[in-house]
């Protein structure tokens, strides 16, 4: 928060990820507008680069003026999530949205939307909250119920970590990587 020049209880919303039309940081953006509108302390950080960057800026500064800042790509991802009250995912497509993982991981609430991996990594109603894609309007409420109820944001980024914990760390992965192994050379052996 210091490197923008914000106090420390300012509230910020943030998303990370390629500036690319997939991400759809257009519907982020409506939905920061419409929090905009009731929160005035409100900010929010857009991490990430990509070919989209000068006309989402241009576009961020005519919806909400100074609110928005722009961070390019973040090398302090500690940093960057440890100050995000709540993180948003609002693409059209996802694989396994590493974002999420990331959030999940430093124990972040999020809101995304229902598409593709998404639903691997947020349980909704458990780990954070999963609404439709290109709906502004559902972002928007599930954020704010994130900031007006602190005991739920706290309690769904804690349960996001431990299933982040226990989904993608590294010792699931070689735990996995073993018995795909193991798997492999049973149906593989030869016979007697």
């Amino acid at each position: 928060l210091a490197a923008l020049g914000l106090p420390a209880q300012v509230p910020l919303v943030g998303i990370v990820g390629r500036l690319a039309a997939i991400k759809d940081h257009e519907t982020f953006l409506a939905a920061a507008t419409r929090m905009a509108r009731w929160r005035p302390e409100l900010h929010f950080v857009v991490a990430g680069d990509g070919a989209l960057r000068a006309d989402l800026e241009r576009k961020a500064k005519i919806l909400l003026g100074d609110r928005v800042h722009f961070l390019g790509w973040a090398t302090d991802l500690t940093l960057l999530y440890g100050a995000l009250d709540v993180v948003v995912l609002t693409s059209r497509n996802e694989g396994t949205p590493v974002a999420l993982i990331e959030a999940g991981a430093a124990g972040r609430p999020v809101v995304a939307t229902d598409v593709g991996g998404v639903a691997e990594v947020v349980l909704d109603g458990e780990t954070g909250f999963v609404v439709p894609a290109g709906q502004p309007e559902a972002v928007a409420a599930k954020v704010e119920q994130l900031l007006d109820s602190p005991d739920l944001s706290v309690a769904l980024g804690l349960a996001g970590r431990d299933w982040v914990r226990s989904r993608f760390s590294a010792e699931r992965l070689v735990e996995d990587l073993s018995e795909l192994y193991f798997e492999v050379l049973e149906t593989k052996k030869l016979p007697d």
